[in-house]
């Protein structure tokens, strides 16, 4: 009963703010603690799909909501941005939009695997890039602070 309750509200609260900005926030949320969103389905990509611009085919283009997942190699020193890399591709990850900055360097550890949910940009030259609005740690393979 509690929990039906507990649903209600949630979708009430949802209806009365405008709903899409909350259910962004809920997803955000939800895929930092679990690793999946409830209200939307990002494609999951390869970060050389998306260096070779093959992710969101058919699609618009940029801004597309994407998962990419990789092991972290470095985070900046303002931790506005970090690095990821998989077996083929390294790719930036801009980290501007979080709402948990300063968390970031005593959550993450160099070489820990972690999933990001963000939105595929452009930038200079052309190169793609992602917009991080979330991120949940897969696995903490690191051994020390970046």
């Amino acid at each position: 009963m509690k929990r039906r309750l507990f649903i209600l509200v949630v979708f009430w609260q949802i209806s009365c703010t405008g709903g899409h900005s909350s259910l962004n926030i809920a997803d955000q949320k939800a895929f930092e603690l679990f690793g999946v969103t409830f209200f939307s389905d990002p494609m999951s990509v390869s970060l050389s799909e998306i260096h070779l611009g093959t992710a969101v085919a058919g699609h618009e283009g940029k801004n597309e909501e994407v998962v990419v997942e990789g092991n972290l190699v470095e985070i900046g020193q303002h931790q506005t941005h970090a690095i990821i890399e998989d077996e083929d591709a390294r790719l930036l990850v801009v980290l501007t939009q979080l709402n948990y900055p300063d968390r970031l360097r005593k959550r993450y550890k160099k070489n820990s695997r972690i999933k990001i949910l963000g939105a595929v940009k452009g930038g200079q030259k052309g190169l793609p890039y992602i917009q991080a609005n979330s991120i949940n740690l897969v696995s903490n393979n690191g051994k020390k602070s970046i």
